[in-house]
């Protein structure tokens, strides 16, 4: 366990050495063009590097529900299975059967250990399927995502379930397998309804103009009818029973800071929808996996802005925004666009990680 650490800062060392190899690969995409052995090196060493890293020193974090919010509350539930107590079998079912048998043979800090191992592998291993000449900067895009480190060292169950559905995806070739881990997915966290189902939709839905437009059409919707749909939705249950009672949850006197209409969240949205619409629509990029993840992206994003308005609306907002670093990042992977490209690709990353770093210091800050 790292207990050395000072967890007052736990964050603030976990955030700056990502900064530090983001400014390592900005250095080598505004030096090389991206083709060469150095970059073939580079891609090797750091996401190993990142990987080994993140697991390690997240996995070991001490206990602690000041800092990590819901880590103690999973704590408990674990020693309750470790006294003996009966599998608990009404929520998540695959995430409270890994604890269960986590509790019968291993320690709390083992557990905490391996729940990092499932939440950072899945996204290497998709990255390395997708981006096999590339896969440390579309790893890096999801490291450095805004939510990242909150569902590695908070909500650890979602986290979960969101990395083995982008491993999902990535198996799309073995449908079989593919259809396993979603499964698997959905399991260790009920939430992951939406996500799924609107992979389903987009085998049949091939139009990205209609999910632009659908996007564009749930703006107005919830400005027009906000609370209408926020009580709708806690009804339908799309993102299992537990998001159903957020949506429901009335507001708080302190929370009324954090709620309403978010324009700031909302343009942070936006970026991965002008970017598929810059790549799918006016440069024609055509890759069927890229469109299915946009398509999916689009559909779970416009679901939560028509609950915007909505009490812990946030967590709703992850289940389109776990996917935006690999909409944002994909056509730069897998096509040449631009003479510079290689260097686009730094500036791109920086940029990505400039929100985290600017919301992380200044707006929470």
């Amino acid at each position: 366990m790292i207990d050395f650490v000072p967890l007052q800062y736990y964050f603030d060392i976990f955030i700056n050495i990502v900064f530090f190899v983001i400014a390592c690969v900005l250095l080598h995409t505004y030096t090389l063009t991206g083709f060469e052995q150095r970059i073939r090196n580079l891609n090797r060493f750091l996401s190993i590097f990142l990987v080994v890293f993140t697991i390690i020193y997240l996995g070991l974090r001490p206990v602690s529900g000041r800092y990590f919010t819901d880590m103690s509350t999973y704590a408990a539930v674990f020693e309750w299975y470790k006294a003996g107590r009966p599998l608990y079998t009404e929520g998540d079912i695959g995430f409270d059967v890994f604890m269960y048998f986590m509790a019968k043979f291993g320690s709390i800090h083992f557990f905490f250990f391996t729940c990092m191992f499932l939440y950072v592998m899945p996204l290497y291993w998709a990255c390395k399927i997708w981006f096999p000449n590339f896969y440390l900067f579309g790893f890096l895009m999801l490291i450095a995502s805004f939510s990242f480190y909150t569902y590695g060292v908070n909500g650890m169950r979602n986290g979960i379930a969101t990395s083995l559905f982008i491993l999902g995806i990535a198996l799309n070739k073995r449908k079989v397998f593919m259809i396993l881990i979603l499964l698997l997915s959905l399991s260790m966290h009920q939430s992951m309804k939406l996500p799924i189902l609107a992979f389903i939709l987009t085998y049949f839905v091939n139009d990205t103009k209609k999910y632009l437009l659908f996007w564009l059409f749930s703006i107005f919707l919830s400005i027009a009818i906000g609370p209408t749909l926020v009580n709708l939705f806690s009804q339908l249950g799309l993102g299992g029973e537990k998001l159903s009672g957020y949506l429901a949850t009335k507001p708080s006197a302190e929370d009324y800071s954090s709620i309403g209409f978010r324009y700031d969240f909302l343009l942070y949205s936006a970026a991965p929808v002008f970017a598929g619409y810059y790549f799918v629509i006016k440069r024609n990029f055509n890759d069927v996996i890229y469109k299915r993840i946009l398509h999916t992206y689009l559909i779970c994003n416009a679901m939560w802005i028509m609950v915007i308005t909505a009490s812990f609306s946030n967590r709703f907002a992850y289940l389109s925004w776990f996917l935006m670093g690999i909409v944002i990042i994909y056509p730069y992977l897998k096509e040449v666009f631009w003479e510079n490209q290689f260097y686009r690709i730094g500036i791109v990353t920086l940029l990505y990680f400039g929100f985290t770093y600017f919301m992380s210091y200044i707006y929470y800050g």
